[in-house]
């Protein structure tokens, strides 16, 4: 399958990408053009966009049709919940401003999902008074949890904040990484530009179908996903903040892959995979080392996001990061 051409930058406001900074108490990639324009194009592209921006902040929601709920308005990633609505500055005006924008489109909104805000975010606040004002409800719904891991420092430094089990382990794979070496094995780190990333998505997809998760019928390689990754790394690749990294075994041949983006002194992982026959047992932990050795080395990188909390992850990364998200209901 071939990768298709790139959608248009955004349909956000301009100042959107610029506002969606960590300090703000948001998921900041997720909830910048590259991921949540890419998850809208990907998973609702029926939905109805809604956007009332500020001098310095801006709101952006989507607004479905449900047979049974009526109007629901959530933010732009409604597969995974990253996404906030909000960025910029928030204020009791400005929301207050900008809820009466978004009724005044969609004037029969039942429930309004907020998603993508930190448990030190000033809106839960507002929108909880904003709801007791109003004869609203303002209940918790979910939260996400994600991964991450300081890499301000070296290699050293992030194996010191490892326990001593964990520690051994990367010291072997390391290990195994040197007799790799020898043996013809190259690590091969690309921050692929505009003109470069389709050659670049070209290797990626080809490692996509030789995985287990293709073969298995589960995976990126087809669908709404393949969408979301091909729209993520074509954004990612005109904001020059797209890296992917290979492993090659001697014959050349790309074995496994590693996406990601950076953002604001953060790199966030995207998807890992590698091919089901690979010659050596663990190219993906492999790969995953050499990632964060990379990682580390890079002096304008302080953090590595590695995304949804999964198990295997409690090895590589030592923080928890909490997104609480929340729902208003109106009653009508």
């Amino acid at each position: 399958m071939s990768s298709p051409p790139p959608s248009p930058l955004s349909t956000l406001p301009a100042h959107w990408d610029s506002l969606c900074q960590p300090q703000r108490g948001l998921d900041a990639f997720a909830t910048s053009s590259v991921w949540a324009e890419s998850a809208r194009l990907a998973f609702a592209p029926e939905a109805m966009l809604i956007t009332h921006p500020f001098e310095d902040a801006a709101l952006a929601c989507l607004a479905f049709v449900h047979e049974e709920g009526g109007p629901i308005l959530t933010g732009l990633d409604i597969a995974w919940g990253y996404a906030s609505c909000w960025v910029g500055a928030p204020s009791a005006p400005r929301l207050e401003e900008a809820l009466a924008a978004v009724t005044a489109r969609v004037p029969r909104w039942r429930f309004w999902v907020w998603t993508g805000l930190l448990d030190a975010s000033p809106l839960p606040l507002l929108l909880r008074r904003k709801a007791l004002a109003s004869g609203w409800n303002f209940l918790p719904w979910n939260r996400s949890i994600n991964r991450c891991t300081s890499v301000d420092g070296d290699i050293a430094s992030w194996l010191a904040r490892r326990s001593p089990a964990s520690r051994r382990r990367f010291r072997r794979i390391d290990n195994t990484w040197q007799r790799l070496q020898d043996q013809g094995w190259t690590y091969d780190e690309q921050r692929p530009s505009a003109l470069d990333v389709a050659g670049c998505a070209q290797r990626l997809w080809s490692v996509e179908a030789q995985s287990w998760k293709t073969l298995g019928g589960v995976g990126a390689y087809d669908g709404q996903m393949r969408r979301f990754c091909d729209e993520v790394l074509y954004r990612a690749a005109r904001g020059g903040q797209l890296r992917v990294a290979f492993l090659r075994d001697p014959s050349g041949r790309d074995v496994a892959y590693y996406s990601g983006a950076v953002h604001h002194g953060a790199f966030r992982g995207l998807q890992m995979s590698y091919v089901s026959d690979a010659p050596v047992e663990g190219v993906g932990t492999l790969l995953h080392w050499l990632v964060v050795r990379s990682l580390c080395d890079d002096p304008e990188l302080r953090l590595y996001d590695l995304g949804m909390e999964m198990p295997y992850k409690a090895g590589w990364a030592e923080q928890l990061v909490h997104y609480p998200a929340y729902v208003l209901v109106r009653n009508l």
